[in-house]
């Protein structure tokens, strides 16, 4: 399982014709939506563009460099968070409902914890979409506010990043990366 989810997972480019229903996208979120958040606040959002409306209407946010990859993928997730993510509150963190630390909370830092956490759960979403299969190719070559008009307009969604999913054609992967080595990248004080 590690070498699935880690070692041997690679970000997809371009994908097969292998489909991803919509009970597979259901099963991929009830893994995902255990991911941890900030007080589990939970402000990621996703939208699955999945039917053909749906990704002709996100094609226009994908940059012209990154449209073959997108228009490859089964299923492109659009990565959002949402900005009023406090509503939730009392379903998600009871002991803050009443006397919510973020109502007051500088605007800045409370766009950074918003999308810190988003950020983290989008990453747990990649390791649940690796543990079942499915590759994740992770993009940020996007149009945020072409995105956020198609998309978010009338929300308090705000995206971040795209990932797309489905089954990679192997051929088609880059040599694979280099990582840094633990002396480069760690320190233990």
């Amino acid at each position: 399982m590690i070498e699935q989810i880690f070692t041997q997972a690679r970000s997809g480019k371009i994908y097969t014709d292998a489909e991803m229903t919509q009970a597979d996208i259901r099963a991929l979120y009830e893994i995902a939506k255990w991911a941890p958040s900030e007080s589990n606040t939970c402000p990621m959002r996703l939208v699955f563009a999945h039917s053909h409306e749906a990704k002709a209407r996100l094609r226009p946010g994908i940059l012209p460099g990154n449209q073959p990859k997108f228009d490859s993928a089964p299923v492109t997730a659009i990565v959002a968070f949402d900005t009023e993510f406090d509503q939730h509150l009392a379903t998600l963190a009871p002991h803050l409902a009443e006397s919510s630390p973020f109502a007051d909370m500088p605007a800045a830092k409370r766009s950074e914890m918003i999308q810190r956490s988003a950020h983290l759960q989008a990453g747990m979403f990649i390791a649940a979409a690796r543990a079942q299969g499915w590759t994740a190719g992770p993009m940020a070559g996007i149009d945020r506010d072409a995105i956020d008009q198609a998309f978010f307009a009338e929300s308090s969604w705000r995206c971040s990043f795209v990932i797309m999913l489905g089954v990679a054609d192997e051929s088609e992967f880059y040599p694979r990366g280099a990582r840094l080595s633990f002396e480069q990248a760690c320190q233990i004080l």
